[in-house]
């Protein structure tokens, strides 16, 4: 891609993901995801705190409301903010930022876990649930779910091994996969249904003997 004065000008995220029209590539996690639309929320969490939804800042940083849940009934809004910067020398400054307050009160100020924040950050599910704000988030080695009670404390763990797939499917594909490379060693093996090579388990059980056996020589016999 050329690299001209428009391109430079483009944020570098768009959505909270890197943008293809600076970076030259789509994230492989987004391709097996998908990208849900949280604009309309985005637009309403904006409309809320009285500010738009992308603008860049004193600092020249592009600055985007990515995703929001408003919970109009109980005045709660939450959002996550994506901040990013072409600082030069090939280097983006970005970051992530999760957001809540109840009553106009500050409730959650949260940086999401990522492996590195420039893979960016696709929301999958964003809402309040109850006392509870719920955030479902790809990254670019996983998926994780974060929650938080009515005082803003944080569950945080890892969601479907990577995908963003009901628990009782994931479990699913669990045991499938197990049962194929158990099928695999089988059929390599001849009938060893374990998924280690049965050459470590020998050594393994001989190591075990001479050692038995130097115990035996030194401490037992006379």
């Amino acid at each position: 891609m050329a690299d001209t004065s428009e391109s430079r000008s483009a944020p570098t995220h768009v959505h909270g993901l890197p943008n293809p029209d600076r970076v030259g590539f789509v994230p492989g996690y987004l391709l097996e995801h998908g990208r849900y639309d949280f604009e309309a929320s985005a637009a309403a969490v904006a409309g809320r705190l009285g500010r738009p939804v992308t603008f860049v800042d004193a600092h020249g940083f592009h600055d985007e409301i990515v995703a929001g849940a408003v919970d109009a009934d109980r005045d709660r809004v939450a959002w996550l903010q994506c901040r990013s910067k072409d600082v030069g020398g090939g280097t983006v400054d970005v970051s992530f930022v999760l957001h809540a307050t109840a009553g106009g009160k500050p409730l959650v100020e949260w940086t999401p876990k990522t492996y590195n924040p420039y893979f960016g950050i696709n929301p999958l599910a964003f809402d309040w649930f109850g006392d509870d704000l719920v955030f479902i988030y790809g990254e670019k080695h996983h998926v994780y779910r974060a929650e938080f009670d009515a005082g803003g404390r944080l569950t945080l763990g890892r969601w479907c091994d990577g995908r963003f797939r009901p628990p009782e499917e994931a479990e699913r594909r669990w045991s499938e996969r197990a049962k194929a490379r158990r099928d695999l060693r089988t059929h390599e093996t001849g009938g060893w249904p374990f998924d280690i090579p049965y050459e470590r388990l020998i050594v393994a059980i001989l190591g075990v003997l001479f050692i038995a056996a130097i115990f035996v020589v030194f401490f037992v016999l006379p």
